[in-house]
């Protein structure tokens, strides 16, 4: 049964998923992986050391109690940005910075329970899918990125003091 209770759990798991499958998501960008630099960061990053890079952050939790017993259905919302790379070909960046948001939303919609990416098994939601993608550009330390912000929303049931 989904476990799901905090907002950082969640967002946790994403970025474990995130980072278990960088290869397949990166693979258009080798240097990220030689350098050994980790491309999927728990929140937001003032600056960006390498792009492309993933950052996860935790993001609202609303509670329902619903009718049996002290039952809550917990509705959790988390962001990924996806930064893709310093501005300099406008068109070139804003499109493969989309890809690379369409890819990461891609992956997690094929984990709709969040289970964990190397045993397959422990889900964390009921489901939960990406909702929104926000393509845009992003300043960070005084340089234009071309980013894409995914919005994830889940579902867990938890019952309340256990």
């Amino acid at each position: 049964m989904p476990t799901a209770r905090h907002p950082h759990e969640v967002a946790k798991r994403i970025q474990s998923i995130l980072e278990f499958n960088k290869v397949a998501l990166f693979t258009a960008h080798p240097l990220v992986l030689v350098q050994g630099i980790t491309p999927v960061m728990y929140g937001d990053q003032k600056r960006l050391p390498i792009t492309p890079m993933v950052c996860v952050e935790a993001g609202e939790l609303t509670k329902t109690l619903v009718t049996s017993g002290n039952t809550t259905l917990n509705e959790f919302r988390t962001y990924i940005l996806v930064y893709h790379s310093e501005v300099q070909d406008i068109q070139t960046n804003k499109l493969e910075s989309e890809q690379l948001g369409a890819a990461v939303a891609d992956l997690l919609e094929d984990n709709l329970q969040l289970v964990k990416p190397d045993t397959l098994d422990d889900p964390l939601v009921i489901h939960g899918f990406v909702t929104n993608a926000d393509p845009g550009y992003s300043f960070k330390d005084n340089t234009l990125y071309a980013a894409v912000r995914l919005t994830w929303q889940g579902k867990s049931k938890t019952r309340l003091g256990a």
